[in-house]
């Protein structure tokens, strides 16, 4: 990929963010709308917009919302940006944060799972491992490994 390409994508993404927080007020945009990332076609002519929208249940008509205004945006990032020509813009839903999120829940739940079976009463959360070092008292030398024979040559 170009620096070029990189660079504009770039600015895209800042400046489309910029416009729906400043410059458009559609009821439609509910939520947290989020822009995560632009492609961009190697001439430049059309950009993929991906947004997130959270609550999730407010995806559908926010993207509709935006698709139905991309016109207007564009015309918004035209006078807000030095490009020569603004690339038609296409809204889509990013659907990598939610597979992310329930990769690390998914994860979560085996990690608690799987602490809760290997020590048994460990369903509080907490572990020997996760609390830090073991405090070293007199009785501590029992369960220690034994020391290392000393080698003289």
């Amino acid at each position: 990929m170009s620096h070029r390409k990189e660079q504009i994508e770039a600015m895209l993404q800042k400046a489309v963010s910029q416009l729906l927080a400043t410059k458009l007020a559609d009821p439609r945009l509910e939520g947290l709308v989020s822009i995560t990332r632009v492609d961009l076609t190697p001439d430049f002519s059309d950009a993929t917009v991906y947004v997130s929208v959270l609550p999730q249940r407010n995806e559908s008509r926010a993207l509709y919302g935006l698709s139905h205004a991309a016109g207007h945006i564009q015309s918004l990032l035209r006078k807000a940006t030095a490009l020569r020509s603004v690339p038609r813009l296409n809204f889509k839903i990013d659907g990598s944060l939610k597979k992310q999120d329930d990769v690390l829940d998914a994860i979560e739940r085996a990690r608690r799972r799987d602490q809760s079976l290997a020590i048994p009463g460990a369903g509080d959360g907490g572990s020997a491992h996760e609390s830090g070092p073991a405090s070293l008292s007199d009785d501590s030398t029992a369960t220690d490994p034994p020391p290392a024979p000393e080698i003289r040559p």
